[in-house]
């Protein structure tokens, strides 16, 4: 098979992120051009904070340079409307077989909103519906992200560029996402009452980003995440209260 000339891939670092690029590609480190897209606890494309590093590696050419005044290439690779039909295509048969080899009475299908041109910078989604399926989901999701995980780079290895393929079983993740906000609004109401900071529990990077995306729309509080690997959380503190213009004295 082909080996790919370009890959986007996502780790818990930049280096570890480089090595499976340089894996993929079958290159050493000086044959390749190596750029970095996001580093650990930055914000994603969607305004997400996420730990993981992304990275673009790709093959050196045998060519000169561009010139100068020469528009640079898009580092990150939007998927055109065909790729995205690909790659929904191809993660829908991935998935299947993994269905089938579980022994589990379920179905994949495309959600089709999610192809829509106007979604072209989020997600294509599968969606799983069928019996029994706790398996997959997992104790507050673990199993359904680690399923995701590999649904994605098992079709990255058949097209050679990040599918961005979001799985989703039995509607939890929007149900999940409903909880969480609703716990954000709640934790940024009590922080604004006492004016003092509020922990949550330790969670998974992808319900964290929710924790935050959510809050980030409150300007009376702020959040952080704190603690390293399975005891990371979010913090919420309070934000200096704004003086009140129409309180204020007249000289």
């Amino acid at each position: 098979m082909e080996r790919p000339e370009k890959v986007e891939i996502s780790a818990t670092s930049v280096e570890d992120a480089i090595q499976l690029a340089l894996e993929q590609l079958g290159k050493s480190r000086d044959e390749v051009d190596i750029k970095v897209l996001r580093y650990p606890n930055e914000p994603d494309e969607h305004g997400f904070i996420t730990d993981e590093a992304l990275v673009s590696v790709s093959v050196k050419s045998s060519t000169s340079e561009l010139p100068e005044d020469q528009e640079a290439e898009k580092i990150k690779h939007l998927l055109t409307p065909d790729e995205r039909e690909t790659v929904a295509n191809l993660g829908q048969e991935v998935m299947s077989d993994i269905l089938h080899h579980l022994n589990l009475i379920a179905s994949c299908k495309i959600n089709q909103r999610s192809l829509r041109p106007d979604q072209a910078e989020s997600p294509v989604v599968l969606e799983v519906e069928g019996e029994d399926l706790g398996i997959l989901i997992g104790r507050k999701g673990d199993n359904l992200d680690d399923v995701q995980f590999v649904l994605n780079h098992i079709v990255q290895k058949k097209v050679g560029y990040w599918p961005n393929l979001l799985l989703d079983v039995a509607g939890y993740r929007k149900r999940r996402e409903a909880v969480l906000r609703e716990m954000a609004k709640r934790a940024a109401a009590r922080v604004v009452r006492t004016r003092q900071p509020y922990s949550f529990e330790p969670m998974p990077p992808r319900e964290r980003r929710i924790i935050h995306l959510t809050l980030s729309r409150d300007n009376r509080v702020r959040s952080e995440s704190s603690g390293e690997g399975d005891a990371r959380h979010v913090v919420v503190y309070p934000n200096p209260r704004r003086p009140n213009a129409g309180n204020r004295r007249k000289a």
